[in-house]
């Protein structure tokens, strides 16, 4: 259980992180290092240490179609969304929202994949949502609502998106890793590398590019959200899969918020509310009443 804690805390710590990253740099520009940065790392821990093969992979046009969506939309859209959001909004908020993925995963495959989807586990999705209410309607002062009558904000319609984007291309990759005897670890350093170059001249585009006032501290940063995020994380997540089920580790990722709490409270001064709280009990039971269904 303590390793399944401390996967929980590397999660986390990527929100508080990337928050501390976007206090002196644009959100497009961020997204593009760090997604390069992680596919790097991946790339050379593929081929010098896992020693990878990737020269007896045949690309079908439906693998390139299935590669290129992963790129664009869960590698470039949803993680600038997520960024847009997190400088935007609390990481408090856009952790909470991320443990949306699993759900959206499920409808999306619903429809994708023609999973079924009985009636308890409908009431479990519809649960989940409602307890996501409180947390929305709860708004931080930097957030700005789309009109006055409609109680989401922009931040958070962006990272609805995000969450979104990123369970339909998990549903893709592990089309891929399943079905076309794909190397997940082949798949997420292509993906996060090219991802994350696609970011570089939309950054150039929309931002302005400024000098970074302390580099020190940030290199530092991004050197901590790449490591725990994009190398420690996705290794350990692994490792993990051996001893406990995808079930058992779903259920448990509701302690990220949490801990993005106490870390953002302690780093970042953000606030700790009593509905941050009553939204995860309730989305926990959702959760809980989806995942009796596994096998």
């Amino acid at each position: 259980m303590l390793f399944i804690i401390i996967l929980n805390i590397l999660y986390a710590s990527t929100f508080t992180i990337g928050k501390l990253l976007l206090i002196n740099s644009g959100p497009i520009f961020v997204t593009g290092l760090r997604m390069a940065l992680g596919g790097l790392s991946l790339l050379v821990y593929s081929l010098f240490i896992k020693k990878e093969k990737i020269k007896n992979l045949i690309l079908t046009k439906q693998n390139i179609i299935d590669l290129v969506q992963i790129i664009i939309i869960g590698n470039f859209i949803s993680y600038v969304f997520d960024f847009i959001a997190l400088k935007h909004t609390t990481s408090i908020k856009v952790s909470f929202l991320y443990n949306l993925t699993p759900f959206i995963s499920a409808i999306l495959s619903y429809f994708m994949l023609n999973e079924k989807i009985n009636l308890k586990r409908w009431a479990g999705l519809i649960i989940s949502f409602l307890g996501c209410l409180p947390v929305l309607i709860e708004h931080a002062n930097q957030e700005t609502l789309i009109t006055n009558n409609f109680f989401i904000s922009w931040p958070e319609i962006l990272l609805i998106i995000s969450v979104a984007t990123y369970a339909y291309s998990w549903i893709l990759m592990r089309k891929m890793i399943n079905y076309q005897n794909f190397s997940p670890i082949i798949v997420n350093y292509s993906t996060m590398l090219l991802g994350g170059l696609l970011a570089f001249p939309a950054s150039l585009i929309f931002e302005t590019w400024q000098p970074i006032p302390d580099i020190k501290t940030f290199v530092f940063l991004l050197f901590l959200i790449v490591l725990a995020g994009n190398i420690v994380f996705y290794n350990f997540y692994g490792a993990l899969l051996k001893k406990y089920t995808v079930t058992f580790i779903a259920i448990s990722s509701l302690m990220c918020p949490l801990f993005t709490a106490i870390l953002s409270h302690i780093f970042l001064g953000e606030q700790i509310t009593l509905s941050l709280f009553a939204s995860n009990l309730i989305v926990f039971l959702g959760l809980y009443i989806y995942y009796q269904e596994e096998k």
